[in-house]
């Protein structure tokens, strides 16, 4: 008990000494500038130092609660130490009664004592952190104001505001820590109780004395820091510190004139005009926003405006305030703000900032729009420039390419007279214009699979290239072919080659085009022809050709593109027989409107009265797709001018209004499915243009001629044939006559050979088929007909390659004076049952016979068309020795109910049907199959004595195809028809079987006419 009343006596003592250092505080200091917590202080070490003096036995100390096992003793803080002898007394009287104060950390050891730890609750209401800072809180810390400093550092760092790098050391008092010696414990140390060096014994005097925060409202309250040290030298050092601080209040835009402004004065007089100018600038300020009670850091305002008077800023102002926050509390209120004549002031200011801030942002918005918008543009502009770029690389690209053309085909020319007498190679493309109106797309490419007859020139090798791949069928069916024909090594000499593209054909590729993207079959093709003289074969030149030209490095047996297909047109031809002096009927050009095509009409129908028919083409179709025509007995007015003797203009008025009323229903549109209406057709041949053409007066007993040449690289003009074409209903051909008799033969060849010397003058080389229409001389009966040219195509075609192949199934000659074709042997009757070793082969329907009467290893090739005509030495007229041969070829024959029949099974039923062709007689019906008949597209030639042998062989041909498949669909008339090519089979068995009966019976009566020579 004497102990604990030792202790007693030196925790009086310690109270006495800190009263004594707060009494000497109030001795220094005025009241009014002592704070109300040191105040509040001294009032507790009074009660404290009674309570003890009164009852000595009994202290209050804090309570501690004995709930577990286990209680906690204090932490290892750093601590201010005491070196006296009466701290260390204090100290082992605390260890002695275990008495703790509960203002520090405790760490767990053995015991059964427990402490409870404080809880911390919110000091105020936190506000948000900046976008930037909760993004990247270390690129962009935020920046600590004065109320935040105010808040505390409890507070700063729960909300994230104190950043890694931040330099805290302005803002708050750090305690200064001395360095001691450390005592280091021996072995029996440890099992002794620890002893503290800190202060154990604290009351609540220490609590109301400890820095803590307070709002300063005016200079009677002032942060004043903890008296730590017992000496009462640093507590006068400390005081003195707290003391040079000056205060300056400002009450409603004036500054107080107190004890602290007399002493800023005297403490600052050297810079007191300076401060002075400053001073004014704070009572601006407060004037300005109205600011009702401000208290300033008289010293930080100095030490911001020691060097020179500058314009305060609102900035600099702020950081001076100590009780920023109350104002900013006072601000919120608008009434207090805005009131009194500074009030409208304040207001109109803070109306124009708010609108000059709305003003600033609409622009901003407008510039940031404006600012997207010409990002846009000049992304969409660059683009552009580059496209403008790629498209001049690309001409460049082109116009190099087609320079390279041009000297490799200048070489062609002067290299080809060896060329032609010597081992070659052709490589041949049966390309055509994608179309999707186009049926049988891909198959009527490989209706220049009949290129491959022309391997009767021994020293020709052909590499066939085909867009799809071709059935081992159709491979052994040419090969076959070509060997019963005794063509010498047709598989060594003949390879079929599909690209090998990977392309999905649903989209529609020319020939040439899959070739030109299949790189791989590109360098097959560059190893077979390696060392060889080769040059491509196409058949409608375009810039593909020239383009596998460059990869090939081969020349081409065309022109350029670009002029093949300005010359291949209604319009381009018309120079060219105008400048051979062949004849053109009426025929008007340049109509861009529908009016004017009317108004044109109208003036030919009636310049012209006696004219029935007008026919209607479109300048870039060809095969009778684009053709139309009218009727003009259909206009009532033109019946009943024809009987007037002279015309007058009113007339003309009145067949123009009837025109345009009677033209879109009377119109007859050859290939109908392609156009919608007579609109639609109209609408393309204004926009592609066309022609308006006159046809002959009489509508019978008319022709379609047509001659297929060939001009070589050196000039040279090389005649292939002639033909007539057939319809099958009106100007819609499906068929060709082999040979034709519309005029007389020398009449053809001087007309090819003007015509392709005209054209060789151009730069058109390769192969051209020149039309016309022939019909009797109405001012001449009897005398020669009249022919009209009226196009030109420079293209392979069907008929240079139908004859390739009759050249080669009949083995026989061209008569020069009159264009017939002879056999050389002699024909007996009843040929087959003469000929009993007749046998057929498995992948034909071809006969042949082991002893032919006929030899067939010479094969003559087509002459060349000379200015001078040689003759022949050959007596055709010699009927014992030499007949004749012709052919009609029906090159789209379709048949739907064919798709299940393989090309095996249909020559099997041909051989036993007797729908076979004989190699011995050269009479029979020929297939050309262009691809599986599960497509149900294929040719037919009939091969007979004359023409109407040949028509007849047609004709039974097409009966045993209704015997075996059945009569073709007829084409759905409910509901509309898609854009597609029509060839109507009926129309076609129709045409061949009624020109068949017609010439039975005209063979009959023994009469003839033109029509019979036609026919």
């Amino acid at each position: 008990m004497d102990s604990f009343n030792n202790a007693l006596k030196l925790v009086q003592e310690e109270v006495k000494d800190i009263s004594s250092t707060l009494h000497h505080i109030y001795k220094q200091v005025p009241a009014s500038y002592i704070p109300y917590g040191l105040k509040e202080a001294n009032e507790n070490l009074i009660i404290l130092h009674e309570h003890i003096s009164k009852n000595p036995k009994e202290p209050n100390f804090p309570s501690i609660k004995i709930n577990h096992k286990r209680s906690r003793t204090l932490a290892n803080t750093p601590a201010i130490t005491n070196k006296s002898n009466t701290n260390n007394r204090i100290l082992a009287t605390r260890e002695k009664f275990q008495l703790f104060s509960t203002s520090h950390n405790f760490s767990r050891l053995h015991s059964k004592q427990s402490y409870q730890r404080p809880k911390f609750s919110r000091m105020s209401n936190a506000r948000v952190i900046p976008k930037a800072t909760r993004y990247d809180p270390l690129a962009n810390p935020i920046f600590i104001s004065q109320e935040e400093h105010e808040l505390g550092l409890f507070s700063l760092s729960n909300k994230g505001i104190v950043s890694k790098n931040a330099d805290l050391e302005e803002l708050f008092e750090l305690p200064v820590l001395n360095s001691k010696k450390i005592q280091l414990n021996t072995f029996s140390s440890q099992f002794q109780s620890p002893i503290c060096d800190k202060r154990i014994f604290q009351t609540s005097v220490d609590n109301s004395i400890r820095r803590k925060r307070i709002e300063v409202e005016s200079p009677d309250m002032i942060k004043i820091g903890d008296i730590d040290s017992p000496s009462n030298k640093k507590k006068k050092e400390k005081v003195k510190n707290t003391i040079e601080r000056h205060f300056l209040i400002v009450k409603k835009g004036k500054i107080k004139q107190n004890l602290d402004f007399d002493s800023f004065r005297r403490a600052y007089y050297k810079k007191w005009r300076t401060m002075e100018e400053v001073l004014r600038q704070v009572e601006e300020f407060c004037k300005k926003f109205r600011y009702l009670k401000v208290v300033i850091d008289a010293r930080k305002l100095y030490e911001l405006e020691i060097d020179e008077v500058k314009p305060l800023t609102i900035e600099k102002f702020r950081t001076c305030v100590i009780n920023l926050h109350e104002i900013k509390e006072t601000l919120i209120s608008h009434k207090v703000v805005y009131r009194g004549e500074v009030g409208r002031h304040l207001a109109a200011v803070k109306i124009q900032t708010a609108f000059r801030r709305f003003y600033g942002h609409r622009q901003y918005r407008h510039l940031r729009a404006l600012n997207i918008r010409a990002k846009i543009i000049q992304l969409y502009f660059r683009l552009y420039l580059k496209k403008l770029e790629t498209k001049r690389n690309i001409e460049q690209v082109r116009q190099d390419r087609k320079e390279k053309f041009r000297q490799r085909q200048k070489q062609f020319k002067i290299d080809w007279p060896n060329i032609k007498n010597t081992y070659r190679t052709e490589i041949h493309l049966g390309s055509i214009q994608p179309d999707i109106t186009k049926n049988f797309y891909y198959a009527k490419q490989n209706i220049q699979l009949m290129r491959v007859f022309s391997l009767c020139d021994p020293k020709l090798s052909i590499i066939y290239i085909s867009p799809i791949v071709l059935h081992s069928d159709i491979l052994e069916y040419y090969y076959s072919v070509l060997k019963l024909c005794e063509i010498p090594n047709a598989k060594d000499r003949l390879v079929f080659i599909t690209p090998n593209h990977g392309i999905n054909l649903d989209s529609l590729y020319s020939t040439s085009k899959l070739l030109f993207l299949s790189s791989g079959t590109i360098n097959e093709i560059k190893e077979m022809i390696k060392g060889k003289i080769a040059y491509l074969v196409p058949n409608v030149p375009n810039e593909d050709d020239i383009w596998l030209s460059d990869l090939l490095g081969i020349p081409v047996m065309c022109t350029e593109p670009g002029l093949a297909s300005q010359i291949s047109t209604k319009i381009g031809c018309t120079p060219i027989f105008k400048n051979v002096g062949i004849k053109l009927p009426l025929q008007i050009t340049g109509i861009k409107t529908p009016e004017f095509f009317y108004q044109t009409l109208s003036n030919l129908i009636f310049e012209h009265l006696h004219k029935d028919i007008w026919m209607f083409k479109l300048n870039h179709e060809t095969s009778s797709r684009g053709l139309a025509y009218f009727d003009t007995t259909k206009l009532k007015s033109v019946l009943k001018y024809r009987k007037y003797d002279t015309m007058k203009e009113e007339f003309l008025t009145e067949i123009h209004a009837e025109l345009i009323k009677i033209m879109p229903h009377s119109v007859k549109l050859v290939m109908m499915p392609l156009w919608e209406s007579w609109d639609s057709y109209l609408q393309v041949f204004c926009t592609y243009g066309g022609i308006i053409q006159e046809t002959p007066d009489s509508r019978s007993n008319i022709a379609s001629p047509c001659i297929s040449i060939c001009i070589e690289p050196d000039g040279g003009i090389r005649y292939i044939c002639a033909v007539d074409r057939m319809q099958s209903r009106e100007y819609l051909n499906l068929g060709i006559f082999f040979p034709q008799s519309s005029f007389p033969h020398s009449e053809i060849l001087e007309i090819g050979y003007k015509v392709g010397k005209e054209l060789y003058s151009q730069g058109v080389l390769g192969y051209a088929n020149i039309e016309f229409v022939a019909f009797p001389d109405p001012y001449n009966q009897g005398g020669l007909p009249v022919y009209w040219g009226i196009d030109i195509r420079l293209n392979f075609g069907v008929i240079a390659s139908s004859y390739f192949m009759f050249h080669v199934l009949v083995g026989g000659f061209l008569e020069n004076a009159s264009g017939k074709y002879y056999i050389e042997f002699e024909e007996q009757e009843d040929e087959f049952n003469i000929i009993e070793d007749v046998f057929g082969d498995n992948f034909t329907n071809l006969l042949t016979t082991s002893n032919p009467s006929r030899s067939r290893n010479e094969y003559t090739r087509c002459k060349l068309i000379k200015e001078d005509v040689d003759k022949y030495e050959r007596n055709v007229e010699d009927f014992n020795k030499f007949d004749e041969r012709c052919y009609l070829f029906c090159w789209h024959v379709e048949h739907p109910d064919l798709r299940d029949l393989s090309i095996g099974g249909l020559f099997h039923m041909c051989r036993l049907e007797s729908m076979t062709y004989s190699l011995e007689t050269c009479k029979g019906s020929m297939f050309s199959i262009y691809e599986k008949l599960s497509s149900h597209h294929f040719g037919i030639m009939g091969i007979g004595n004359n023409r109407q042998d040949s028509i007849r062989v047609l004709s039974e041909t097409f009966s045993f195809i209704l015997q075996q498949a059945g009569p073709p669909p007829q084409p759905p008339t409910s509901f509309k028809m898609p854009k597609k090519e029509d060839y109507n089979l009926n129309e076609l068995i129709t045409k061949v079987k009624s020109i068949h009966k017609t010439l039975e019976k005209i063979n009959k009566s023994g009469k003839k006419n033109y029509l019979v020579e036609l026919l």
